[in-house]
């Protein structure tokens, strides 16, 4: 969803490309997050892919905050 994000739009082979994922995996991938509604397919003269939706957004907002406070939490661990 991050690749998708930063991209604004992609298809498949760019998200492979971006994530380093094979494209059959991101294909799947990609799938499932249409399934539950976090990406949608943009068709238009000018862009074809996937985008991510407005739920996508805010769940993607609190995946990274959660992936944030992850880093930091290991960072003190390894601190002390």
């Amino acid at each position: 969803m991050h690749a998708i994000r930063l991209k604004g739009v992609a298809d498949t082979d760019v998200v492979a490309e971006v994530t380093g994922t094979p494209v059959d995996r991101a294909t799947k991938t990609i799938d499932s997050l249409a399934d539950v509604e976090l990406v949608k397919r943009v068709e238009t003269r000018r862009l074809r892919g996937r985008q991510i939706t407005t739920f996508g957004r805010e769940r993607h907002q609190t995946e990274l905050a959660a992936d944030i406070d992850q880093a930091a939490s290991r960072d003190q661990v390894g601190a002390a």
